[in-house]
């Protein structure tokens, strides 16, 4: 038996082309509309696939302005799947509505979870989401890495050069091994990172500041460190 064709699913740019075909030549019926799309197209386009994009849920291909970035003419701005990258789109809307911080890794997962509940896809196999296609959905969407500006942050950081100089002199008198060093530190297990992938530059939310501090404590030639 011959090998089956992998169904190739419709561009949102094709069929923006056949509801203008089908605005501008009112006589037509749809399988008129279906043989034009399919000369047009360099593939079989049938009369179902016509009957669904003419109805009210793509009447937003209609917006001269809408998806600037899938139409236009380089290669760079076009999209294998722009239906699904325009869902993906609104989920990062969202996720930015709630100060989430989002990674590439999650938007993948979200491609991965659009794509099984998508009916559009229905029956077609999976794209690898790779980095490539990720960089490039970045880019339709001047997505960029911003950081978040939560809740400010000062602290006085700036030492003595009087003082240092006065701690160096102090330390010559002793062995590497009798001069110790110690400092305070935390560990912010819940705490997440303070950049985000976002169409524009985010607020940010209130982190959580639940903490285990640690002093650690050493000799300066390393032979004694105390422990936690």
């Amino acid at each position: 038996m011959p090998e089956r064709q992998r169904r190739v699913a419709v561009t949102e740019l094709q069929r923006k082309q056949i509801r203008q075909y089908a605005k501008s030549n009112p006589l037509s019926n749809q399988v008129d509309i279906a043989n034009w799309a399919t000369r047009e197209f360099g593939r079989k386009i049938g009369q179902s696939t016509v009957s669904e994009t003419l109805k009210a849920r793509y009447k937003y291909l209609d917006d001269t302005t809408f998806a600037r970035g899938y139409v236009g003419t380089t290669r760079q701005y076009q999209a294998d799947y722009p239906l699904l990258e325009k869902a993906l789109f609104e989920w990062v809307l969202q996720m930015e509505g709630h100060a989430l911080h989002l990674n590439g890794d999650m938007m993948k997962t979200a491609a991965s979870q659009l794509w099984a509940k998508m009916p559009d896809f229905e029956g077609i196999k999976e794209p690898k989401w790779s980095t490539g296609w990720l960089d490039g959905f970045k880019k339709r969407f001047k997505i960029k890495e911003y950081r978040q500006s939560g809740e400010s942050v000062s602290a006085d950081i700036s030492g003595s050069v009087e003082a240092i100089q006065e701690i160096q002199e102090l330390i010559k008198q002793y062995e590497a091994r009798d001069i110790y060093n110690t400092d305070e530190t935390g560990l912010n297990w819940p705490m997440t990172p303070n950049t985000t992938l976002a169409s524009k530059p985010q607020s940010g939310s209130k982190k959580k500041k639940n903490r285990i501090t640690l002093l650690p404590t050493a000799n300066a030639d390393g032979s004694h460190k105390l422990n936690l």
